[in-house]
């Protein structure tokens, strides 16, 4: 998925976290519904979505060397355009944002 793709499908947190878990999914990434136990298995990647505006994923490494973990937020940092946002400056037009 190119990056263009990505941003116009997470339009919100739900809609991250959606597209998110898809690509896991397609990836081979098992979910693990949040309060299961669950046998991990090496060589194998897993993701918990206990939130519909939440996911992390983590993938049991088969060289031994315990877990690697990616996190990431879905809701901060964002940019909302003030007030009046356009601050004129040669050659550009830059907005405020907060």
């Amino acid at each position: 998925m190119e990056l263009r793709e990505y941003l116009d499908r997470g339009v919100s947190p739900f809609h991250v976290v959606k597209t998110v878990t898809d690509r896991l999914r397609e990836e081979g990434f098992e979910e693990i519904k949040y309060g299961d136990q669950k046998e991990l298995k090496v060589g194998q990647g897993y993701f918990v979505s206990p939130f519909p505006t939440m996911a992390f994923a983590f993938f049991v490494n088969p060289k031994g060397s315990g877990l690697h973990i990616g996190l990431a937020h879905t809701d901060s940092p964002s940019f909302l355009l003030k007030p009046n946002p356009e601050m004129p400056e040669e050659p550009y037009l830059r907005v405020n944002v907060e």
